[in-house]
């Protein structure tokens, strides 16, 4: 499931995965390997390169896939 402003976690961490890694002959078992945390803050803390937060994720979504951490 794709990770929207609204569901975006207030705190924790999201997985995102480089959308350049996901292309046709991947197996869900490799993708899933390939996903990695980001950290999740409110936008008044976050430095919106290494961290997310619902001011930037659309940014965040041009070239990741972002979703629910587990």
């Amino acid at each position: 499931m794709t990770t929207t402003a609204q569901t975006l976690p207030p705190t924790g961490t999201v997985q995102v995965l480089l959308r350049e890694d996901d292309h046709p002959g991947h197996d869900s078992g490799q993708l899933q390997d390939r996903y990695s945390p980001v950290t999740v803050k409110n936008a008044d803390e976050c430095d919106h390169i290494e961290t997310v937060c619902t001011s930037c994720l659309e940014t965040w979504q041009i070239d990741y896939h972002v979703r629910a951490s587990a």
